[in-house]
């Protein structure tokens, strides 16, 4: 169960918490296969244009993610 104390934190009985404490940082990753991509950036008319490539899938549209799996 959750409550708020005395100082507005929200804080819970640890049952039906969370299990990490703290939040990771979002990446781009492949939306496929959740792997960081690699990131180039293009010169295209004038104009830079973002590329990102995974390394199993090719060109990607990356998303942001905290879920990133390593294998």
């Amino acid at each position: 169960m959750l409550f708020q104390d005395q100082s507005g934190k929200t804080v819970g009985d640890g049952l039906g918490t969370c299990v990490y404490q703290q939040r990771r940082d979002p990446i781009l990753v492949c939306p496929r296969c959740k792997r960081a991509v690699m990131s180039f950036i293009d010169i295209i008319d004038g104009k830079p244009f973002s590329i990102y490539r995974c390394k199993e899938h090719g060109d990607v549209v990356a998303i942001w993610s905290e879920v990133v799996n390593e294998y």
